[in-house]
């Protein structure tokens, strides 16, 4: 804390300002002008802990000693709601002749300081009265803080001793719950490795369609698995070809299904009819020759009519031919599907080697009567057994 002195200072010039400064730091500020022989003081600390202090005085206010206690006074009530413990204290008096000149400092919870300074003219004063009551306001305001940091200190000390006990009452409890915790985690970690992987197949089945699939539903995939499964082996589809995106010639549709199997087709065509086969074979270009296939690996179906259709030959020798321009399903080409299918209706539908175990026959069973179709997608998906 400065030392409260009196001295002579040469510095002062009679014909200056009565008082004159703005002192300004990081969060608060402390500014003193004279408008219309009035001097006002305003503190402001609103960065700190949004305080505000504004006094104005007129000259001959000033020259009263009860005056300047009443400001120091009203300075330290202000900022009571903000104090932990707070010194205000005059640092220093410059006499000479009959001006003075009083620095104010204060400090709040040594977080900042702040000084002032106030030049008072032509006053008649018993300088040794003000220091002496002004001493005894900075006793009085030490003691003051000096209690207020005790009791601070006490409450700390209190709270950090019951904050102990109550740990120490309440750790056997906290150990309980964790051992409970951990066995019911490692029980739960124990049962849930088959709902995990039922869960990643729901969130594959409910993705948005236009993400997965441009043709098929959630329903309907379901209802195509449980057509190919018999074994109740979970299985994911897996989009390889779309021709909207790689492109409708029968060449890229062989490129993209190397080495892949077992696989689905599916087509939509210009009268949104919806319709295509599976098979456990490769598809690619066999060069105009018929594979022989085992009838329960490979079937036609219709998405419109939830129906599988299967071959009306037991041993299935024509079950899937190929060649560089169109591929196609049965003897009789029960399903054919060309190249460019989007720009022609060569592809067509006429049941004679297959449906007959469901009851039906002829053309367009798929299309919807007619029997050629023309495509406006196709996508084919490799199941993958999980």
């Amino acid at each position: 804390m400065g030392s409260l002195r009196t001295e002579t200072s040469d510095s002062y010039t009679p014909n200056e300002d009565i008082f004159k400064i703005n002192y300004e730091e990081k969060g608060y500020m402390v500014l003193l002008e004279i408008n219309n022989q009035k001097l006002q003081i305003t503190i402001m600390l609103e960065e700190l802990c949004q305080f505000k202090w504004m006094k104005q005085f007129t000259l001959e206010e000033l020259q009263n000693i009860n005056k300047i206690f009443n400001m120091f006074d009203d300075v330290e009530q202000s900022f009571q709601p903000f104090q932990k413990w707070f010194k205000s204290y005059i640092q220093n008096l410059k006499i000479k002749g009959n001006s003075m000149y009083v620095t104010f400092n204060f400090e709040l919870d040594q977080t900042f300081q702040v000084q002032f300074i106030i030049q008072l003219n032509q006053c008649d004063l018993n300088w040794n009265e003000i220091i002496s009551q002004l001493s005894q306001k900075i006793v009085n305001l030490e003691k003051k803080s000096e209690h207020q940091k005790d009791l601070l200190e006490k409450f700390q000390q209190q709270s950090n001793k019951e904050i102990e006990q109550f740990k120490e009452s309440h750790l056997f409890q906290v150990q309980q719950v964790h051992q409970n915790l951990q066995k019911q985690l490692q029980e739960y970690q124990q049962d849930s490795s088959t709902q995990i992987n039922l869960l990643k197949n729901e969130i594959t089945l409910l993705k948005p369609k236009q993400k997965f699939s441009k043709i098929l539903y959630v329903d309907e995939i379901e209802m195509i698995k449980n057509w190919i499964n018999k074994d109740n082996t979970q299985m994911n589809l897996e989009l390889i070809y779309r021709a909207s995106e790689h492109g409708f010639t029968i060449q890229k549709l062989y490129e993209r299904c190397v080495n892949r199997t077992p696989l689905i087709l599916v087509v939509k065509t210009t009268l949104k009819k919806r319709f295509g086969f599976y098979t456990d074979q490769a598809i690619k270009d066999y060069g105009g020759q018929y594979l022989t296939q085992n009838p329960n690996n490979l079937f036609i179906f219709s998405l419109d009519l939830k129906q599988k259709y299967t071959s009306n030959d037991s041993n299935n020798s024509n079950a899937f031919y190929s060649n560089s321009g169109h591929l196609a399903l049965g003897g009789g080409h029960d399903f054919a599907l060309y190249s460019n299918s989007i720009d022609n209706a060569s592809s067509y539908n006429a049941f004679s080697g297959y449906g007959k175990n469901q009851g039906v026959s002829g053309r367009g069973i798929l299309t919807g009567g007619a029997q050629n179709f023309t495509t406006i997608e196709i996508e084919i998906f490799q199941i993958k057994r999980i």
